[in-house]
């Protein structure tokens, strides 16, 4: 049996620590290499309207048709008063523009946080999509029961970028097909019946309320709602309570040789490792 001796819980924080520089910093956190991309192309993924040379400029192709108005002014960027629960892990599947190819990946090991206010009855959530990377919350109050709404739009990104700035707002979008150039193109679009999200917190779970006939996304849009490529079609937030593993005698470390493969290529890293009896904790994996 194989430990990781790397705490699992310390790297869940470290790793979103790591890119929680600033809200004004840019990071996207699924990159789309060409393994990706190949994997989109071949697979039954709708092939999306191209977007421009970059994702977070708003040039591309607009199917918005209404200016939206947001919930909540301003952008919360600073922890709301109230319970922080900060132990929460974060994962779903997103939706991402993948060079002209609307790709559904994954996301899983993100670091989530949801602050319950001292009312009882308005929750905050940081970071709202897996897709994309911010640090500023969103506001929702519970309903009946165990279920929370979130109206939108709300803003959640500032950025400030050489000399420029970009701001998003979370919307609840569907998907559409389009027209250009004599082409069909399936993307998304704010949702013109309803622009309220649901969540269940069920026990030690928060569940976004989704299936197959809501067909919802919660995306990454400008204002006026275009999408920047961007969004969520699944999200959950379960308590993360594990605590690191370690060896009895961290001195007995010795170094060894790792090889891995990512996108085709084989890489090597040097770790410290500990053996003990069967087992076997390895460092930074």
């Amino acid at each position: 049996m194989r430990h990781l001796y790397t705490a699992f819980a310390a790297a869940l924080i470290a790793s979103s620590a790591a890119t929680a520089q600033t809200a004004a910093t840019r990071n996207v956190r699924l990159t789309p290499n060409k393994q990706a991309i190949a994997l989109a192309k071949k697979s039954n993924f709708r092939p999306a309207v191209k977007l421009g040379s970059t994702a977070a400029s708003g040039k591309h192709f607009n199917v918005a048709s209404t200016t939206g108005t947001t919930t909540t002014a301003p952008i919360i960027d600073a922890q709301p008063e109230g319970k922080l629960h900060a132990n929460l892990y974060f994962s779903g599947e997103s939706f991402v523009d993948m060079m002209g190819y609307e790709a559904q990946l994954p996301f899983d090991g993100i670091w989530g946080k949801i602050v319950e206010a001292p009312d009882n009855k308005t929750i905050y959530i940081n970071n709202p999509i897996g897709a994309y990377y911010s640090d500023a919350w969103i506001k929702g109050e519970r309903t009946t029961g165990d279920t929370i709404e979130v109206k939108l739009p709300q803003q959640f990104v500032h950025e400030e970028y050489d000399g420029m700035s970009t701001d998003a707002w979370l919307y609840k979008l569907v998907p559409v097909k389009v027209e250009q150039d004599g082409e069909t193109y399936t993307t998304f679009k704010p949702d013109s019946t309803s622009q309220t999200v649901k969540y269940v917190w069920r026990n030690d779970s928060i569940v976004l309320v989704n299936t197959t006939q809501d067909s919802k996304l919660l995306g990454m849009c400008t204002e006026a709602g275009e999408w920047y490529g961007y969004g969520d079609y699944i999200q959950q937030y379960t308590v993360f309570d594990q605590q690191p593993v370690a060896p009895k005698d961290e001195t007995k470390a010795t170094q060894m040789s790792i090889t891995y493969y990512d996108s085709g290529q084989m890489y090597g890293r040097v770790k410290k490792a500990v053996r003990e009896g069967n087992d076997i904790y390895i460092a930074g994996l």
